[in-house]
Order: structure tokens, then sequence, then C-alpha cells
């Protein structure tokens, strides 16, 4: 009987143990979603540069084309946009 009550109370201790280490190894948030996405909205911060890359790249060919921007400013004001993107 002594016996029974020492392994019963060992794993009821083992038990807790676990249930409270498994608490503070295995964080549970509910930011993360369900399901992972995927296409275009598995990485909406890239489609947002490009979003903004497109639109900066359409004003200055806008610019180009109403004789605000010569040739060598476009060509160095794309590559800006170009760079700053990719960091």
């Amino acid at each position: 009987m002594n016996r029974f009550v020492s392994i019963a109370f060992s794993l009821l201790i083992a038990g807790s143990i676990g249930s409270v280490w498994s608490q503070t190894l295995i964080p549970t948030s509910s930011a993360v979603p369900a399901t992972q996405p995927t296409g275009k909205e598995s990485k909406p911060r890239i489609n947002d540069i490009r979003g903004r890359m497109k639109q900066q790249n359409e004003r200055i060919n806008l610019a180009l084309k109403q004789g605000k921007l010569t040739q060598e400013e476009a060509r160095t004001l794309r590559e800006k946009v170009k760079t700053t993107a990719n960091k």
C-alpha cells in the first residue's frame, strides 16, 4: 500500500510539473493564424513595397513624358527606387 501511494504521488507530481513546464515552453498566441496564407496574402509587406515602387516609377515616367525630368534624371531616380526597395 505504501509503495502504491508513493508511485501515485510521484505520477501526480510529474504530471503537474509537466503541465507547468509545457505552458512555459510552448507559447500560444491568438495572433498566430490557424492556417498559413497562400499566394499574395503570405507576404503583404513585399506586395506593399512592390506597389509603391510601381507608383513611383509611374510618377517618374509621367514627369519624363511631361518634360519635367531629363532621361538621365529619370534613370537616376529609378535606380534610387530600386536600391531603396532592396534594403
